[in-house]
């Protein structure tokens, strides 16, 4: 736990070393005094210092302080300021004479204006005391942190919803990985001048949209290595999965102006409190969604109700096939010159995909794919999965059934993300899987340590999202294209429990199969469940399912539009 201590210096020295000594019995005390030497002004060392703290530890005395030249309020006051922003949790203690009484000792009338004024809004404040004595003071700021602690459980921030950039895509700079971002960004530039744009644009909103596997997360991934040089005075954050943002989330983020990317924004479900963040933080917070372009159905709507006008949204082009150049550029790269025979060929069947076409290119590289399989473009993209996943279990073979790993993955890309450390989760997957709950977490921990599992904050997912895709769809579907059965199985399991990601991936899969023109119903047993329960349900489980059902609605249209009228159906009169 770190406690910042602020107040001013000249006239409070004795207290500050005080507060110093009592916090470092019960944690970490931030002071100026403790601070290294900086080219940075005062004010921006002690804001940058307060943002990693978890409280604030006010002492009020008779100054005011010096003021800021930018604020014209003192540089305690902008600490307090921050600190409320932040969310923190305040222990504010009032000088007083023997006689108990505070009376200021400011003789300018500006400065004892600002003093009172300052002084009563801390009177408010919920943990503030009044003390006398050095020891006085001890004792007040020990009780004060334990009536706290009783009252509201452990002071600080655990765990970030919120990551740097270098710490959110460090997976992905292995060079010994087949899937990583360490190959040239090409044909991509117009997307990085455009997000860079809209960081000095007075937009709020930018949406940068595109089928799986054609680049975004690059982009990002790029966007963040360069943001420091091309964006002086601003902060990137990138949120993580799995921590759902919080209403007091502003604490995470750093106290300059700030630019939080959301990566698959389409699958979170706490945009509503990331966008009313931003809306009460209108000059210090930026967003960028990162989507697939139906994703685009289910943000605008979200963005209008969070009060964001479209004047507001910076809408970047579609990330579209890269030109044939600049696939080549990109294959030659990858291939190495003992491979460029392969190149035509690899240009023409993964043409569509970069991701297909890195991935593949390694794979040639190393001579883990046959290359007679460039001869069809389907089977080619079948072939750089089935082997990327073959290559990535083959590396723990010895320490886990591939038997086992395969149907674990497979229950991951039907439930992604998931959380193992849920009692329910693990529950639930012990039975289905049949495997000993022990088992189950020895074996999740075995794949992310293989990098086949992605750790988002408390949740995991298959990396990349495109073979979470391949994998869901070849256990739900045969090599003919047909059913397995494997969706209702895992509905019958996890319907009950996981139904929001469930329905979420599965429709997903079902869209995908129709837009590839097979008539095959993937939900059809399921949808109906879900409606004989919600005609039998109550108004309120309706509301429920709706909710479950609301990222769902753009793969389902029809169906979802058929549970609405029924339920509004008694009130058209008929």
């Amino acid at each position: 736990m770190k406690v910042f201590i602020s107040s001013t210096v000249e006239d409070l020295g004795p207290e500050r070393k005080k507060a110093i000594t009592i916090v470092h019995r019960i944690g970490e005390a931030v002071a100026m005094e403790n601070f290294f030497a900086s080219n940075y002004q005062p004010k921006h060392v002690c804001l940058k210092r307060l943002q990693e703290c978890d409280a604030l530890v006010l002492i009020l005395g008779f100054k005011y302080g010096s003021i800021d030249s930018d604020e014209q309020i003192s540089l305690t006051e902008i600490e307090y300021n921050t600190a409320k922003v932040f969310g923190l949790p305040i222990f504010a203690f009032l000088k007083c004479d023997r006689q108990g009484n505070w009376q200021s000792q400011e003789a300018n009338k500006e400065r004892l204006k600002k003093l009172l004024a300052f002084k009563s809004r801390v009177d408010k404040d919920r943990y503030r005391a009044r003390f006398v004595s050095l020891d006085q003071l001890a004792e007040e700021i020990l009780g004060a942190f334990l009536q706290y602690q009783v009252e509201n459980g452990i002071i600080g921030v655990r765990v970030s919803s919120f990551g740097r950039c270098e710490d959110f895509f460090e997976p992905f700079t292995d060079e010994t990985k087949l899937f990583s971002h360490l190959h040239p960004l090409v044909g991509r530039n117009r997307f990085l001048q455009g997000l860079n744009a809209f960081v000095k644009s007075d937009k709020r909103i930018a949406l940068l949209y595109g089928r799986g596997g054609i680049g975004k997360s690059k982009i990002l991934f790029e966007f963040g290595r360069q943001f420091e040089t091309k964006n002086q005075g601003w902060q990137l954050r990138f949120l993580r999965e799995g921590i759902p943002v919080s209403t007091d989330a502003i604490r995470q983020l750093p106290a300059q102006k700030c630019v939080v990317a959301v990566d698959d924004a389409h699958r979170r479900e706490d945009l509503t409190t990331l966008l009313a963040l931003a809306g009460q933080n209108r000059d210090r917070v930026k967003i960028i969604f990162s989507i697939r372009p139906q994703g685009l159905e289910y943000i605008r709507p979200i963005l209008t109700r969070a009060g964001f006008d479209s004047r507001e949204v910076s809408n970047l082009p579609k990330v579209e096939n890269l030109r044939k150049s600049d696939l080549e550029e990109l294959a030659r790269s990858v291939l190495g010159k003992n491979n460029l025979r392969f190149l035509q060929s690899l240009l023409t069947v993964a043409r569509d995909s970069p991701l297909v076409m890195v991935i593949g290119a390694r794979l040639i590289a190393r001579k883990k794919i046959a290359p007679a399989v460039l001869e069809h473009h389907s089977e080619f993209h079948r072939a750089v999965f089935d082997r990327f996943q073959d290559v990535l279990l083959g590396g723990i073979s010895e320490r886990l059934e591939v038997g086992a790993c395969r149907d674990l993955l497979s229950l991951v890309s039907a439930l992604s993300p998931i959380k193992p450390h849920v009692q329910s989760f693990q529950e639930e997957a012990s039975r289905f899987l049949h495997m000993k709950r022990s088992k189950l977490i020895d074996a999740i921990g075995i794949l992310e340590s293989a990098g086949v599992l992605l750790r988002r904050g408390y949740s995991l997912r298959i990396t990349p999202d495109v073979l979470s895709d391949h994998i869901l769809y070849n256990t739900c579907l045969t090599p003919q294209g047909e059913p397995t059965g494997y969706t209702n199985e895992v509905f019958g399991a996890f319907g009950d429990v996981f139904l929001e990601n469930l329905l979420f991936n599965l429709s997903e899969l079902d869209w995908r199969i129709t837009r590839e023109g097979k008539s095959v119903d993937l939900l059809g047993t399921i949808w109906q469940t879900i409606t004989d329960e919600f005609i039998r349900a109550s108004d309120f489980r309706r509301i429920q399912i709706f909710k479950h059902l609301e990222r769902v609605a753009y793969f389902q249209p029809a169906r979802t539009l058929e549970l609405v009228e029924y339920a509004v159906q008694p009130f058209s009169g008929n």
